[in-house]
């Protein structure tokens, strides 16, 4: 399962970045986190629109990179300043905003992106098929 962790505005942003020096400096944290651009493939996109690309190997995963989360913002007094991330599911681009890294930010994460999306109905697929 890949997500995708932005900050939701550029003051964000240097928060951003600190937090992925934090998951790629975790020994403890996902083998593979890498910081993207995600202007591309964006027609009009401007600026350098950084996001941390994250592959988790399971659901349960989430989990880790949540408390991972909640570890950086206690590290950092509480937060960023108002520093709002938005983590989303590549898969099917389920978003959930954080800002506080609190307990219910983090139930509300975990509730949400913990599971694993539905697979394609039947009638999805047949809709999908060439002819």
């Amino acid at each position: 399962m890949q997500v995708e962790i932005r900050a939701t505005n550029e003051d964000g942003v240097p928060a951003l970045y600190d937090f992925f020096r934090w998951l790629r400096d975790d020994q403890d944290g996902p083998g593979d986190v890498r910081l993207a651009n995600a202007a591309a493939g964006r027609p009009g996109a401007m600026g350098a629109l950084e996001v941390i690309q994250v592959v988790l190997s399971q659901s349960t995963a989430m989990v880790s990179l949540a408390m991972q989360y909640v570890s950086w913002r206690h590290s950092r007094g509480g937060g960023r300043h108002g520093a709002e991330f938005t983590f989303a599911r590549a898969s099917d681009g389920l978003t959930v905003a954080v800002q506080g890294g609190t307990d219910d930010d983090v139930r509300r994460m975990l509730a949400l992106l913990a599971v694993p999306p539905e697979p394609p109905s039947s009638a999805d697929q047949s809709s999908q098929a060439p002819e």
